[in-house]
């Protein structure tokens, strides 16, 4: 059996994963998951809500990677002087490496059971984990990218890694083809990162250090550079500027309809609903460029976000029965 077949086997396999932290009781795990779901603040929320088709133990764990990821964007965000942050960020990835080796730290952030549990049960490639965890780190530094191309290979070393840990947790359908769902992962997953690109420019423009993901050949195709988009000196330019990256973010995220029908049904809706959530930022952003530098944090319209947990909440009810 070929390594892909393996890990198909057990991609398809998901659903009937319970799991288990290593060196840990079973009511300690759960109260860890448990902590996780109210963990992640406002942000988090239009996020757990659309994974609520999946179920219970999936769910939870894919919570769990999300409260780790926040944990990483915490300490990467913070407000700290440059060098604390990066001695925590070496922190908390000892203490990653720690649950991925089924060693989940025991007097730290009490997401860690739940964390180790979630990445040790699933078919999960732990290069997969470290390889997202060194993409966020590269923040602490001045970040450009100099071509399209510099964005993209970001995006899939980041967010693509994130995607196919997403895949493992969420479950490959009984036809799927691992390597290509694994490869659709991956492109689905740096179509998002874009969106969060375009979202957090201004956040990441003010960031010390300062980082600009949007590439410089596309600034000076229209003739601008990141100063003058943040302060919005030549209206039209801008609003070009951003209404082409906008639609080509729009263009990737058809990605999601390729990657929904290889997983299980459940999960593949929730791939569905976070798309939904990217494409809410970007519509946004379309009717209105200048909100890339103007009006705080891009979340789409006011009711986007209730509307797809509604749409989550109603479609779980009415397969299982309940209206």
């Amino acid at each position: 059996m070929s390594g892909w077949d393996s890990i198909a086997k057990r991609w398809r396999q998901a659903a009937e994963v319970v799991p288990v932290a290593g060196g840990v009781d079973p009511p300690e795990t759960a109260k860890s998951f448990d902590q996780c779901v109210s963990w992640g603040g406002r942000e988090a929320r239009p996020i757990v809500a659309c994974l609520r088709p999946i179920g219970a133990p999936r769910r939870q764990s894919l919570v769990a990677l999300l409260a780790w990821y926040r944990a990483a964007r915490e300490l990467i965000d913070g407000n700290w002087p440059v060098e604390a942050r990066l001695q925590n960020l070496a922190r908390l990835r000892d203490q990653t490496e720690r649950a991925l080796d089924a060693r989940p730290p025991r007097h730290a952030d009490p997401m860690w059971p739940a964390f180790s549990a979630a990445v040790c049960s699933y078919a999960i490639d732990p290069a997969w984990v470290l390889s997202a965890l060194d993409e966020m780190g590269r923040d602490l530094e001045t970040r450009t990218h100099e071509t399209g191309a510099d964005l993209k290979e970001s995006a899939v070393a980041g967010w693509g890694s994130l995607a196919i840990i997403v895949l493992a947790i969420g479950g490959l359908s009984p036809a799927g083809d691992a390597h290509e769902a694994a490869r659709t992962a991956r492109r689905w997953g740096a179509s998002m990162r874009v969106v969060g690109v375009l979202r957090n420019f201004s956040r990441d423009f003010d960031a010390v250090p300062r980082r600009v993901h949007l590439p410089s050949e596309s600034f000076e195709e229209f003739g601008l550079t990141p100063f003058k988009l943040r302060a919005w000196t030549d209206s039209d330019a801008c609003a070009a500027f951003v209404a082409r990256w906008a639609q080509r973010a729009q263009s990737s995220l058809s990605h999601a309809q390729d990657l929904a029908p290889m997983m299980l049904p459940d999960a593949g809706r929730a791939i569905l609903s976070l798309t939904e959530l990217g494409a809410g930022v970007l519509g946004e952003l379309q009717r209105d460029p200048s909100r890339i530098v103007r009006g705080g944090r891009i979340d789409g319209p006011s009711s986007w976000a209730s509307r797809v947990a509604v749409k989550a909440r109603l479609g779980r009810r009415q397969r299982s029965g309940r209206v």
